[in-house]
């Protein structure tokens, strides 16, 4: 029996805690790597829910970021984050005409939840204890009045009583 995650703010922090450690979602990757069985089920519920992909042939969308993914990659790192995670975020990047330039799948495990519900943290490795401490950066909610810079799109499933993060 895997215990519901506390959501918690401290006051020396900016962002909520996802979890006790604020490591929820590293426990619930360790589970999905430990175990084939779970690791199986996930990859084929993603499988069933992409099917052929999207048909993408407007040139331009083959690929939509620096790292050469195309929209069909986004959508699979997307759609197996909802399932471990139940929910995705996306950075989405405007030029400086205000179009968007590129959006980049960002890994679930990697977000935190400002306190003031204006955006949300990124950092690479939340875990502190065990790893090499790195400094959380901002990144504005997506927001599509403001079309400029680096913002970050959010989904997540509905889940009655989960305010700040989704469950899985």
């Amino acid at each position: 029996d895997n215990k519901i995650p506390l959501f918690k703010e401290i006051p020396s922090k900016e962002w909520i805690l996802f979890g006790e450690d604020n490591a929820f979602p590293d426990h619930l990757l360790k589970l999905y790597n430990k175990s084939s069985v779970h690791g199986a089920i996930v990859n084929n519920k993603v499988k069933y829910i992409i099917g052929s992909g999207i048909d993408v042939t407007a040139p331009q969308l083959a690929k939509i970021n620096r790292n050469g993914e195309s929209l069909n990659k986004i959508l699979e790192k997307s759609c197996k984050d909802v399932e471990l995670f139940g929910g995705f975020y996306w950075q989405v990047i405007y030029n400086a005409l205000g179009k968007i330039k590129e959006i980049i799948h960002t890994p679930f495990q990697e977000i935190r939840k400002a306190k003031d519900g204006k955006g949300w943290w990124h950092c690479k490795q939340w875990d502190w204890k065990n790893h090499k401490k790195t400094e959380p950066s901002f990144i504005p909610s997506f927001d599509t009045t403001q079309p400029k810079g680096v913002q970050l799109f959010s989904f997540r499933e509905y889940r009655p009583g989960a305010s700040e993060y989704p469950l899985p």
